[in-house]
């Protein structure tokens, strides 16, 4: 008896060679239709990016952007051997163990300086040379690879305790002397072509200000002393190229995805998240990624990095407008969650964050600057000026344009703008209340005991 074509009269089921060769079709279907797909549309997008984003003057290879940088010139070796003498305790620990010591009692503090001495004495030494490149793999970057700056931070916290000891014990040259290193020490920092650099140069400057206003306490009626204090204030460079540490951000995420030799966006994930493993070395350094989905993000990537980077060309002069319109185009991409949107959230940075920070952090200097002089001021003619006028000095608040504001209430002296709330706060800012004014008060806060 003869049953129907293809199956068995036994068993009625389908014959397996038929199954595969109808999946065998089935797969070269889908493998011709992404080939074309590939062909047509992702890979002609893929390379306009590319010629788009080169000319742009944007990073394809580490050489492009990676400064070159003379041994003779170069602070990173003593800045790792300082961070070798605190072994085997890091500078953040260090720095923590001092906090302790320094709130509570100064001259145990003193004495147990005594043995660290040797690791901020190195740092001051490093900073009397004019450039900083930590020697990394560029052409595989990860973000667990910059704890050099953790261990600077620490250190520029550790050099601002010295100076305020220093000031103290009436010692001004020495106190004027770790003020100094402080500031240069920030400006070595924000070299390195990456964003995790103008964030640590960013805090060794805020830590510099701050320390200024603390050294200036013991000598507030010293009009010479001040006027010393103020002049280091004046050197430190607060210029940051914003521009270069995109540059360091694109390449990243550039030589990230070209690394990744299976092409697969989950795979990137993983990379970005498990910051206990690199990412594998770059092997294709002029290639791109095989993978059809990578591909396609890969050229809305470099688009992105080349928006980014001309909103901030753009506003050199406002890095604030920049990032807010960075960001602006950032949220929009929020909106749409797919995979390679998501991605995107994930890998760049919160532009409004340094965008503010840096508007804050400039104005905070000039804050700090007209604080230095209102106290000559007071030493001279034994009271505080009713308004920077009379210290013929104008700042505005990069927010909201509007003059900053001064005001003296129960022996406190306060020069303050409004913050992001744009509200006047009466120059206070607490996380609790949500007041959140930019300050620079005399005398600086009483440094707080942990408990």
């Amino acid at each position: 008896m003869k049953g129907k074509p293809g199956y068995s009269v036994k068993s009625r089921s389908p014959r397996i060679g038929a199954w595969i060769y109808v999946l065998v079709l089935v797969v070269a279907a889908c493998y011709g239709f992404l080939k074309v797909f590939d062909y047509v549309f992702v890979s002609p997008q893929l390379e306009s990016a590319i010629v788009e984003y080169k000319a742009e003057g944007l990073p394809w290879v580490a050489e492009d952007y990676v400064p070159v940088v003379s041994e003779q010139e170069n602070a990173a070796a003593e800045l790792l051997a300082a961070i070798q003498l605190a072994n085997p305790k890091t500078i953040p620990e260090l720095d923590e163990e001092a906090s302790e010591l320094f709130n509570k009692d100064l001259d145990k503090f003193e004495k147990w300086l005594q043995l660290y001495n040797p690791v901020l004495d190195q740092i001051t030494s490093a900073t009397q040379k004019p450039k900083l490149l930590f020697d990394r793999d560029w052409g595989a970057p990860h973000y667990s690879l910059f704890s050099e700056h953790s261990e600077m931070k620490a250190a520029a916290k550790l050099l601002a305790k010295r100076a305020e000891l220093m000031a103290r014990r009436g010692k001004l040259d020495s106190a004027i002397s770790d003020l100094s290193t402080i500031g240069k020490l920030g400006q070595l920092l924000i070299q390195e072509p990456t964003f995790i650099a103008v964030l640590s140069a960013l805090s060794a400057h805020s830590i510099t200000y701050n320390a200024a206003i603390r050294v200036a306490e013991p000598f507030k009626d010293n009009p010479a002393a001040l006027v010393q204090i103020q002049a280091v204030i004046e050197k430190v460079d607060s210029s940051f190229p914003l521009d270069q540490a995109m540059m360091g951000e694109a390449y990243t995420h550039v030589a990230l995805l070209r690394n990744m030799k299976s092409g697969s966006l989950k795979l990137v994930n993983k990379s970005l998240s498990n910051g206990g493993k690199p990412i594998p070395h770059d092997y294709s350094r002029d290639g791109v990624p095989t993978n059809t989905t990578v591909r396609a993000y890969m050229a809305r990537n470099l688009r992105t990095h080349i928006f980014m980077m001309k909103e901030i060309r753009a506003h050199r002069d406002d890095v604030l407008k920049a990032t807010e319109n960075i960001e602006t185009h950032m949220d929009q991409k929020r909106e749409h969650h797919t995979a390679s949107d998501n991605f995107d959230v994930f890998v760049f940075l919160d532009m409004r964050s340094p965008g503010m920070a840096l508007a804050r952090l400039e104005t905070t200097r000039q804050m700090t600057l007209a604080m230095l002089q209102c106290l000559q001021f007071r030493a001279t003619s034994k009271r505080y000026p009713s308004s920077l006028d009379e210290i013929k000095m104008e700042i505005r608040d990069p927010l909201t344009s509007k003059s900053v504001s001064v005001v003296e209430e129960q022996g406190i002296f306060k020069i303050y703008t409004y913050g992001k709330n744009r509200i006047d706060d009466g120059g206070e800012a607490s996380e609790e209340s949500k007041k959140d004014d930019w300050v620079v008060r005399f005398p600086p806060k009483p440094r707080q005991v942990k408990k």
